[in-house]
């Protein structure tokens, strides 16, 4: 039998090869240029190599699962958030529970170094519910068309710039402002903007950044600022562009540009926000200042009361109860659920 190594963290020396690994799965073996390296540079860079996780076999890296560690605002609280990214197994060692190993390993370190939730996108959740992942949380696709990109506002007393690289002080201090965000440092945005196929569009107004939009293929990924200016942004791209139509990736909440294109009753789709999975429920109730409810866990069943209000949710059910949407119980009504949002350009 062939010698089986790890779960343990990339080494330096295993580092290419693990890229090699992650562009075999998700893109040669799609007809795709072998480039996740530079789609995903805020995961996969040697700062960060320590949490990704691989298992090797007969010297080889033949599975990786990565973690992306975050702090995540949502308003004037901070949560530490594992990002889960890169799930991935080469197509001759498959069925042999190596991806469930390095998830659990991941688990263990999360829960180590006091993470309080963790987030991942996937076409097959069934694969991650037996280890605590479900579907919570909450954001809207708004879909912008040739019929009715006309209804949002021109963007007035404003010029149009494309680029960040002349403002990206002002751009990150737009993006620190956003109630529900990624937090980032001005040298991570220039990572996450700078990455291929994006193009970053800004409202100047005396050459002061008042917004700014973010454009992939699949549609707009980021944005921050006033929601008028980021509204005219739209616009003025979509029409200079020519483009048939947008889709705009927004948190659920009741102000900023949500509200503006909600109060135009643009179309949407509301979907999750991602699969989360709580790691550590004290610390998580604390940041939340909801101290005040306590809890007792039996293996993955939770008993959770406040007052006189009691409510036992198993492990997978504890996200939807305290992010929704859907409402689960009434228990905390009046505070859940809690609006939460990790933006597209940030995803693993």
């Amino acid at each position: 039998m062939e010698k089986l190594e790890g779960p343990k963290a990339c080494q330096e020396r295993e580092f290419g090869p693990t890229l090699d690994l992650l562009n075999l799965v998700f893109r040669t073996s799609r007809g795709q240029p072998p480039d996740i390296g530079q789609n995903f540079p805020h995961m996969y860079q040697e700062s960060n190599r320590h949490n990704l996780h691989i298992i090797k076999v007969g010297g080889k890296v033949v599975s990786h699962v990565g973690i992306f560690p975050a702090q995540v605002a949502i308003r004037e609280v901070s949560l530490k958030v594992a990002g889960i990214g890169g799930v991935a197994t080469h197509p001759d060692y498959r069925k042999r529970g190596y991806a469930y190993l390095l998830l659990q390993d991941c688990l263990r370190k999360m829960e180590r170094e006091n993470f309080d939730l963790s987030i991942l996108w996937t076409g097959i959740p069934d694969f991650y519910r037996p280890l605590g992942w479900e579907n919570a949380g909450h954001e809207n696709a708004y879909f912008l068309d040739k019929g009715n990109i006309s209804l949002l506002p021109l963007l007035n007393n404003a010029e149009l710039q494309e680029g960040y690289e002349d403002h990206l002080d002002q751009i990150h201090q737009l993006h620190s402002k956003e109630a529900l965000r990624v937090i980032r440092s001005k040298k991570s945005m220039a990572t996450l903007l700078g990455r291929p196929g994006l193009e970053t569009f800004l409202a100047l107004r005396n050459q002061v950044p008042t917004a700014y939009i973010v454009v992939g293929e699949d549609g707009v990924r980021d944005y921050a600022g006033q929601p008028e200016a980021i509204a005219g942004l739209l616009r003025e791209v979509f029409q200079e562009r020519e483009m048939r139509h947008l889709t705009v990736f927004t948190p659920h909440l009741g102000g900023g540009l949500p509200k503006t294109l909600e109060d135009l009753g643009i179309p949407k789709q509301q979907g999750y926000a991602g699969m989360l999975r709580v790691i550590n429920l004290e610390s998580l109730l604390k940041k939340l200042k909801l101290a005040d409810i306590d809890f007792q866990q039996k293996e993955d069943k939770f008993v959770l009361r406040r007052g006189g209000n009691v409510v036992e949710v198993n492990l997978r059910m504890l996200p939807k109860l305290i992010f929704g949407p859907e409402r689960v119980s009434d228990f905390g009504e009046g505070l859940f659920p809690i609006a939460f949002y990790w933006g597209h350009l940030d995803h693993v």
